[in-house]
């Protein structure tokens, strides 16, 4: 995934020559060692550029309810807004993919297209309120076979993929507290193709201090969930040991892949969830309040270490035979302690 700053600027959909001076053969390089390449993007076009003017001249830009060019504040500044209620503003946005996808680009991480960078008063070809142009920018995206996006609202179901927030280096709220709450919640309202935000947190400052051991236990939370990235490169920011453990809760991953295809598949077909509450597959069993464990599917529990230091879980498992990671089974409806020292995930699988 290239993000942020691969182009000149917001609209322009070229790469930048001084960054990629040959962007083609980097790209062609990458997908002989065996990777998809995505392109970040955006709905914003930088004001007054040559694109800007084109877009404008053509009404294929949101505008105000005084008729002027809507340019709205966001996190890289303030921009316009690309009208995708207008066909032609479609068009002219697929053109512009389509030749960075005879690059050999795979697909596009759509970020924007947030509800409130729009207003329920702005002048579109489409005559659309706030929600239903955030809607078009997600229709358009999903075309793509490799796509991801940052923020959607009332599109459950929908053939894509949905990154959670930023989250924050920190084992607490806001940080790694959050993963597994929130891939459960998502899965419930039918965004069943999640991924966590990046291992050890997003919002990862370069200068930062990185805790080795979050970044460890980040990992092993997202390891069994349906998507797994990473950001900074564990390599870079862990010793030898501790990278060695974070490469293989990513082969885990890899592992359990065919797997979690699966269930992807199931979801489409059914909309049953990939990562399930507790509470959703093992009904009345006491499990309503437990948040921060998962199933995965039928036959997968997993329940990630959150918490700085804790060598030792208390787990209590639902009704049933379940296989522990290190081959021993159990049988459910009793708590009792596992270790879990950095190098272990607690995960069990069902006996049959």
């Amino acid at each position: 995934m290239i993000d942020d700053k691969w182009s000149d600027y917001y609209g322009s959909f070229e790469f930048n020559k001084a960054r990629f001076p040959d962007a083609a053969a980097m790209i062609k390089k990458l997908r002989e060692m065996g990777f998809q390449v995505m392109l970040w993007e955006t709905p914003f076009i930088s004001a007054d550029s040559p694109e800007f003017r084109f877009l404008n001249e053509r009404n294929m830009l949101v505008r105000n309810a005084d008729n002027s060019v809507a340019v709205r504040k966001w996190w890289n500044g303030y921009s316009a807004v690309l009208d995708l209620s207008n066909p032609e503003t479609v068009l002219w946005l697929k053109e512009k993919n389509e030749k960075l996808l005879r690059m050999g680009v795979g697909g596009f991480k759509f970020d924007g297209g947030d509800i409130g960078y729009y207003r329920n008063d702005d002048i579109t070809f489409g005559n659309l309120d706030a929600e239903a142009q955030s809607h078009t920018y997600f229709d358009l995206g999903a075309q793509y076979t490799y796509n991801e996006f940052r923020s959607v609202i009332n599109r459950s179901g929908g053939s894509a993929m949905f990154r959670q927030y930023d989250k924050v280096h920190r084992y607490g709220k806001g940080g790694l507290a959050d993963v597994i709450p929130s891939a459960v919640m998502q899965n419930l309202m039918g965004y069943w193709y999640c991924a966590p935000d990046m291992v050890g947190g997003g919002s990862i400052d370069s200068d930062k201090v990185v805790d080795e051991e979050l970044v460890i236990r980040f990992a092993q939370a997202s390891a069994l969930l349906p998507m797994m990235q990473f950001s900074r490169l564990p390599h870079r920011i862990l010793n030898r040991d501790h990278f060695e453990i974070c490469m293989k809760f990513a082969k885990l991953h890899c592992e359990f892949g065919d797997y979690i295809c699966s269930l992807a598949r199931q979801a489409a077909a059914t909309g049953e969830p990939i990562v399930r509450l507790l509470e959703y597959e093992f009904p009345h069993q006491g499990f309503e309040k437990e948040l921060n464990a998962f199933a995965l599917g039928e036959k997968v529990l997993v329940f990630p270490v959150l918490n700085k230091g804790e060598y030792r879980k208390k787990i209590r498992l639902p009704s049933g035979r379940w296989r522990f990671a290190d081959g021993k089974v159990y049988t459910g409806g009793e708590e009792r302690c596992f270790d879990t020292p950095l190098e272990t995930l607690p995960y069990f699988i069902k006996e049959e």
